[in-house]
């Protein structure tokens, strides 16, 4: 294997290489409410660290591809998930188009902050991987994406308010700590960045459950979890007790 420019990428086989050390620890199925208060401060630390970074990229699933992605699984759905998807698009665009979103922080976030991609060793955090769909938005947003996974029921989708709190809790005071507190607005939008963080992911677990991907790396996931997600979300909007 040979250095390109003796930095990080190397060629291997005539293909783009790095080669870097693994990082302690695994992810964590059951988080304590510990572990989840230092996801949320994570979220936070990644928010304010990369805020001025040069370059920048979209979010590649962010509203324009849940657009289009709800255009391909609509023939695929009917009944009450079709009427899910169709209120779920509108009330997008009436969020992003309010008066909160636009004055609420934006840069790059890691927009896929589940638990499966941040790493303990122990009970303390070491790591997070995966950012191949980091890009700029919403800090909220991002925000809601993990809260979404890390603090709601595996069995029935439908949040713990505990949970919820605890990761607030640690993004809030993340934030304080680096001079740049939560606004009020951000706390406002929260439950309707929840739907759209629930939306995001019901549309690509449609996308690949109805039209599966020829990769040998991607083992569809059942949609069914992220539509529970969405529908709690409607149906019992969350604010933290800041």
């Amino acid at each position: 294997m040979a250095a390109a420019d003796g930095g990080l990428m190397h060629t291997l086989c005539g293909k783009p290489a790095a080669l870097v050390n693994a990082l302690k620890g695994r992810d964590v199925v059951s988080p304590s409410l510990g572990q989840i208060r230092q996801a949320g401060a994570l979220a936070a630390r990644l928010h304010v660290a990369a805020a001025n970074a040069p370059l920048r990229q979209p979010n590649l699933r962010g509203p324009a591809w849940r657009e289009q992605a709800a255009a391909v699984v609509a023939p695929y759905l009917q009944g009450e998930q079709a009427q899910l998807l169709q209120e779920e698009l509108t009330h997008q665009r009436q969020t992003l188009a309010s008066a909160d979103a636009q004055q609420v922080p934006q840069g790059p976030v890691h927009a896929d902050m589940f638990r499966d991609n941040v790493l303990f060793d122990g009970e303390a955090l070491s790591g997070v991987i995966d950012f191949y769909f980091a890009g700029v938005d919403h800090w909220v947003f991002d925000l809601a994406v993990t809260l979404n996974d890390w603090c709601v029921d595996l069995g029935h989708g439908q949040l713990r308010p505990e949970a919820a709190q605890a990761l607030c809790e640690g993004y809030a005071e993340s934030r304080a700590q680096a001079g740049q507190p939560v606004m009020a607005a951000e706390w406002r939008l929260l439950p309707a960045m929840r739907r759209l963080a629930a939306l995001r992911f019901w549309l690509s677990r449609l996308a690949d459950w109805h039209l599966p991907r020829a990769a040998s790396l991607l083992t569809p996931k059942d949609p069914a979890h992220l539509e529970r997600v969405l529908q709690d979300c409607r149906q019992q909007p969350w604010h933290p007790a800041l």
